[in-house]
């Protein structure tokens, strides 16, 4: 969903309810937690103590001119994110409520080689599901990432919507007196 950010195409996200995320309020900001590498010399190094001169790339790039070893975006430091978002509106809401407009935003793709009807798409680990319904191909997105009992599609958990505008540079760079943004 980081390639979709970029494109600007991805401009609201679903939680569990249950997730820290309930607590943003409009207005707030928050930073993309992405998988990134830096080079393979600073392979040792934990993140917390990598100097903020340190090389970063990100693997949604696809770029591969660091040769270190990849890591998680939930080890990524604040100085190294890129994306930050700004929150426009919070809601609590079933699952199973969102609507095709909705699926888009959340970054659903809309296939390219269907010029007589819109047909859309998501990529799933190296599969791609295709539907004539974006929340359809929704569905299965979260499908893919929740099957613990009571999270699942078929079980439609209230969720937290947050709606949000996609901004591109460092956090700290574009709002230097901003301490409490969110990973």
């Amino acid at each position: 969903m980081v390639c979709a950010l970029l494109a600007g195409c991805k401009m609201q996200t679903r939680r569990l309810a249950t997730s820290p995320l309930r607590r943003v309020k409009a207005g707030d900001r928050l930073y993309v937690r992405e998988h990134w590498r830096v080079s393979s010399a600073q392979n040792a190094v934990a993140p917390r103590d990598l100097p903020k001169e340190s090389s970063v790339e990100f693997i949604a790039d696809g770029l591969g001119y660091l040769e270190g070893k990849h890591r998680q975006g939930m080890h990524i430091p604040r100085w190294a994110s890129r994306l930050p978002l700004i929150v426009g509106n919070v809601k609590i809401e079933p699952l199973v409520g969102i609507n095709d407009a909705n699926a888009i935003d959340e970054g659903i793709g809309v296939a390219q080689d269907a010029p007589s009807y819109r047909r859309y798409f998501v990529s799933l680990g190296g599969e791609t599901f295709i539907s004539a319904h974006p929340a359809e191909c929704y569905a299965r997105l979260w499908s893919s990432l929740h099957n613990t009992d009571g999270q699942c599609w078929s079980d439609n958990p209230g969720v937290v919507a947050l709606i949000f505008r996609v901004e591109h540079g460092n956090i700290d760079t574009l709002y230097p007196n901003l301490r409490n943004a969110r990973a």
